[in-house]
């Protein structure tokens, strides 16, 4: 998949339409296929990307959080800086909407306000409805909070009229 094709470059273009058809189909639990996509991620494999899209066409991110991030915290090699380019390429290369919120959850793992660009993406993505509860969740750490609120919310409104 290029990167044209993903939902945040529809939403930078304008061009967002009805994005339902990219909900996770079900919910299951387990986060072993979950961690072995982050694990070919830190080793440069290409098809990392399409493990996580694969494994979020049947599990709810949020739903999956707290069992992903503490397994993630007892590997002995976890390098936590790999997890910004991760997250940056999973909110903005995918066309999953639970690939996205999962690239949005793991900028908690890091300081939001040190990287511009994985911040942009949040604020960007919390447009939309379907990222609009997530998105406020994150920025609500980062020092400009009520200015980004503030230009979340009239985005929306203009979106609405």
């Amino acid at each position: 998949m290029s990167r044209k094709d993903s939902i945040y470059q529809r939403l930078i273009e304008n061009k967002i339409g009805d994005i339902t058809e990219y909900r996770a189909k079900e919910d299951r639990t387990g986060t072993e296929e979950l961690l072995k996509a982050v694990m070919d991620y830190y080793e440069r494999d290409k098809e990392s990307i399409a493990e996580f899209t694969e494994y979020f066409r049947y599990h709810i991110a949020e739903n999956i959080w707290d069992e992903f991030s503490a397994r993630l915290f007892s590997l002995e090699e976890f390098k936590e800086d790999r997890l910004v380019g991760l997250s940056i390429l999973l909110m903005r290369d995918t066309n999953s909407i639970e690939c996205i919120k999962f690239g949005m959850l793991l900028t908690q793992l890091y300081i939001l306000d040190n990287v511009p660009a994985a911040f942009k993406i949040v604020a960007d993505l919390a447009v939309l409805d379907e990222f609009y509860d997530l998105g406020i969740k994150i920025l609500k750490n980062v020092r400009i909070f009520p200015v980004i609120r503030d230009s979340i919310d009239r985005k929306r409104d203009y979106e609405i009229r």
